[in-house]
């Protein structure tokens, strides 16, 4: 089983705390809408990343935290899937490390490129070929790249 990346979207709101004048700590809230091509999987999650922003210079600063994402839907699109044992989607949790860089275009306006890795599967399942032969078992895991505008309102 194979798959290609796909294009999603996601929305949200952040809050900025200064903790020095060139590192802040950056709650966010956002809903993000994750699938795998040809639309094996359709994804969506509410996550919280908590992320320490260093301003490198006026234009420029880095960010590297944790986020923990909440599945509030989820649904296989495989024409197989009855046959394989999925976890419980419901349950499912997303804790990952993300990583990026924003360029601050003006006050109110910033571009944001991030990479998020997460450490838990949304999905894990068993697939056995047949009589004899050995069952394997196969763990799928959310990566993402994500590129934002961002617009402060204060």
């Amino acid at each position: 089983f194979s798959y290609k990346p796909s294009t999603g979207f996601h929305l949200g709101v952040y809050g900025s705390i200064p903790l020095s004048n060139k590192l802040s700590l950056n709650p966010e809230l956002q809903y993000i809408k994750k699938q795998l091509s040809d639309d094996y999987f359709r994804l969506n999650y509410l996550e919280l990343p908590v992320l320490f922003n260093y301003q490198v210079s006026n234009h420029f600063e880095f960010e590297l935290g944790p986020s923990i994402g909440k599945e509030i839907y989820a649904k296989p699109y495989l024409p197989w899937w009855r046959s394989i044992a999925f976890k419980s989607y419901k349950e499912a949790l997303d804790l990952g490390l993300i990583g990026g860089v924003k360029f601050k275009a003006s006050d109110k306006i910033s571009i944001v490129a991030r990479y998020n890795y997460s450490f838990l599967p949304f999905v894990d399942y068993n697939f056995n070929n047949g009589p004899g032969t050995q069952i394997e078992q196969y763990e799928l895991y959310n990566s993402s790249v994500q590129l934002s505008v961002m617009y402060k309102i204060k």
